[in-house]
């Protein structure tokens, strides 16, 4: 080895690995602590199957119980994988395509809607789209709306809006509902943050937003939104890389 390779070599040994960002450690430990506290259901809700089978006396209602609770701690896991996913896929979009931002929101609505429709929601929400195009990564673009829409309506937005911005540099997603908590909208994006009353989500769906906008080399901030639509609304800023026409 030469002297210019070996000090090379040495120099490659010393470097640190490089740390990292604290958003996506933070989002690790989110992730950790949603799955092991899903296992741990399973796992609990399992047993009490095993045993109410071993047991003469168990209940069928007992089995349903648990196998109900064993359901819903699947789902879960199966929920926090697809967030593992998606921020995982968001890295820097190099080539993005030139998309119809409202075939998008529709398709993405459409699979949310199915699942308030299935939660038996009071009122069957509906989606407004008032744009054109975006270049953008379809798959992220979907993920992104798909996590708004789901946070809309899970806190009450029975109506939702994508908007053109006036200047046709970027868009909107606006929603009827009571809008973001002040106490949490400074950090809203950040991992863990839950915009649900009372907690019970894994805070990574505006997270996800937010990880899809950065990797298109777009903004997205919270706004103040229509008058039609006082709930939250998320501005999406997309520079000369996407612009909404």
């Amino acid at each position: 080895m030469t002297d210019d390779a070996a000090a090379a070599r040495e120099k490659e040994v010393a470097s640190p690995t490089p740390a990292a960002e604290p958003s996506a450690v933070r989002a690790t430990d989110v992730i950790v602590h949603e799955l092991r506290n899903a296992l741990a259901i399973a796992t609990g809700n399992a047993a009490l199957l095993a045993e109410g089978r071993a047991d003469p006396n168990a209940t069928r209602e007992t089995d349903d119980r648990a196998l109900d609770c064993l359901r819903a701690a699947l789902d879960r896991m199966g929920r926090t994988l697809d967030d593992a996913e998606r921020i995982a896929a968001a890295e820097r979009v190099e080539s993005p395509a030139r998309v119809d931002l409202g075939s998008v929101a529709e398709t993405a609505f459409e699979c949310v809607r199915h699942d308030a429709a299935a939660a038996e929601t009071a009122t069957a929400p509906t989606l407004t789209v008032e744009c054109g195009t975006v270049a953008a990564d379809p798959a992220l673009l979907a993920a992104a709306l798909e996590n708004l829409f789901r946070n809309a309506l899970e806190h009450g937005g029975d109506a939702v809006l994508v908007r053109s911005l006036p200047d046709g540099a970027g868009f909107l997603v606006a929603d009827s509902g009571p809008g973001i908590d002040p106490d949490v909208r400074e950090d809203v994006f950040d991992p863990g943050v839950s915009t649900r009353a009372g907690g019970g989500a894994s805070g990574l769906g505006l997270h996800i937003v937010d990880r899809v906008a950065t990797a298109h080399g777009w903004t997205v901030a919270l706004r103040e939104g229509p008058a039609d639509y006082p709930g939250a609304c998320f501005e999406f800023r997309t520079g000369t890389r996407g612009t909404a026409e």
